[in-house]
Parts: structure tokens; sequence; C-alpha cells
């Protein structure tokens, strides 16, 4: 039985990037997504990011852990990272944004208060490139585990999903 955990996790391993930078075998993110993000003000021109940093797992507090499903006694893979460079990128250019608009509507306000008016056209763009990234996070998370199940040669018998960044938004 650890044996077989331990083939869960060398496939694991064998199919994502840990560590800064990218993949050496780049895995294309959905064809969908890479619209989403070329048609989307603060992401258009990321698609670079976007392809290098998929199906990677990165550094820092970001894992990939392997053990048993207590509920059907089978192996588990639990991923964790978040959306890597594209999300950086995302958050300078929306940081970039509400500056603009804070110094034009708030000058007297703190830079590190910066915002966005969230009913502007700019305010829903970033709006609309935070949850593509939130789409592409969950994506990311999804080929790592179908690539290794595809590598040991199993099927996954049932997913589960927790964001790993996330923002609110009132109604």
């Amino acid at each position: 039985r650890r044996e077989d955990l331990g083939k869960v996790l060398d496939a694991v391993q064998a199919v994502t990037h840990f560590g800064p930078g990218a993949r050496r075998d780049p895995v294309e993110p959905p064809a969908e997504l890479m619209r989403r993000i070329v048609e989307n003000p603060f992401l258009s021109g990321l698609e670079g990011q976007a392809r290098s940093g998929f199906a990677t797992q990165g550094d820092g507090n970001h894992f990939a852990f392997v053990g048993t499903l207590a509920s059907a006694d089978r192996p588990a893979i639990v991923t964790h990272h978040g959306s890597r460079g594209l999300g950086a990128q995302l958050y300078k250019r929306g940081m970039a944004a509400a500056r603009r608009h804070t110094a034009i509507h708030a000058p007297r306000v703190p830079v590190h208060n910066a915002w966005i008016d969230a009913e502007s056209e700019a305010g829903r763009a970033y709006w609309e490139a935070l949850q593509i990234v939130r789409d592409w996070t969950k994506a990311s998370h999804f080929a790592i585990h179908d690539l290794a199940a595809r590598r040991l040669g199993s099927r996954i018998a049932g997913r589960f999903w927790n964001e790993h960044n996330f923002v609110f938004r009132r109604a």
C-alpha cells in the first residue's frame, strides 16, 4: 500500500514543475480560457505567462500531497497553488489602473488605498479578469491530476475544489 502511494507521488512529481520558472514541456491551457485571456484588457499580452505557469506547482507554500482517502480507502492527491505568474501580473496591472483611477477621483487618498470603481468599464474588466484567472487556476490543478492519473493508467473517481486566493463581491 505504501508503495502505491509512492507511485502516485512519483507520477505527480513527473508531470508537474516545482519551484520558480516554467515547465520544460508546456501544457496548453484550455482554448476557451486562452481566448478569454486574449480578449480581456487586463490579461491581453499575458498569454506566455498563462502557458508557462499552467500545470505547475511553483514555490513558496505551494505543495502536492499524496495520501489515502479514508472514506474510500484509495489514494488521493491534494495540490495547493495559486495563479502563479499570471495572477501576479494581473495584480500589477490592476494596481496601476487603481492608482490612475484614484489619482483622478480622490487624489488625496494614499496610494495603498487605491481602488477601481466596480461599475466602471475598467472595474468590470478587472472583475472578469479575476474570474478568468480563477478558472485558469482550477484548470491548472485539474491538469496536474489528469496528467498523473494518465501516467498511472488510472481514472479519477472524484474531485474536490477549494479556492487558493479569492475575492468576494457585495451583491
